[in-house]
């Protein structure tokens, strides 16, 4: 069975089958928020985005994960690093706190920062809308680079493409 809208395996073009999107700032959409964990077991929470409104719309987004605690590692060339946990605290806190654009997080207990309370942001934050610059990490993927609020874009993003963002139809 074929489904509607397929094109033949050979007729898409190398354009059409990029799955990164040109470095640029983007309204994406939360489609998906999972809690899982490293291999050391501190947990983290990755979400799935989609573009909302431009020429990019309804394309898949950049994955962006948070991490919660200390680590340590050495990179693919051998340097030694670590990861400080109150930093990553911050960085987690700065960017839900944009996300839901004023909107209150309910935690049930706000100083555990562990799984359950990336399981409740991540229940809270489906489906919302917020602004990101977007550009391509080493490896060539889509990456976020910095988060946004609705409210307050950066002055690069037009006025105009966030108030067709978040018109009726997006929601």
């Amino acid at each position: 069975m074929v489904e509607k809208g397929l094109k033949d395996f050979y007729s898409y073009t190398d354009d059409e089958l990029r799955n990164t999107l040109p470095k640029d700032t983007y309204c994406l959409k939360i489609r998906e928020a999972e809690v899982s964990e490293w291999e050391d077991g501190r947990p983290r929470l990755d979400i799935q985005t989609e573009v909302v409104g431009g020429a990019q719309a309804g394309k898949f987004g950049p994955r962006h994960q948070w991490s919660l605690g200390d680590s340590d590692g050495v990179t693919a060339d051998g340097r030694e690093f670590h990861v400080n946990g109150e930093d990553e605290a911050k960085k987690l806190i700065r960017n839900v706190r944009a996300i839901r654009d004023g909107a209150e997080v309910v935690l049930s207990e706000p100083g555990a920062y562990n799984d359950t309370m990336l399981k409740e942001i991540a229940r809270q934050i489906r489906g919302d809308q917020f602004i990101a610059t977007v550009s391509d990490d080493k490896n060539g993927y889509s990456k976020i680079r910095r988060i946004f609020s609705m409210s307050e874009p950066p002055k690069t993003f037009q006025p105009e493409e966030v108030s067709k963002a978040v018109s009726l139809d997006n929601v």
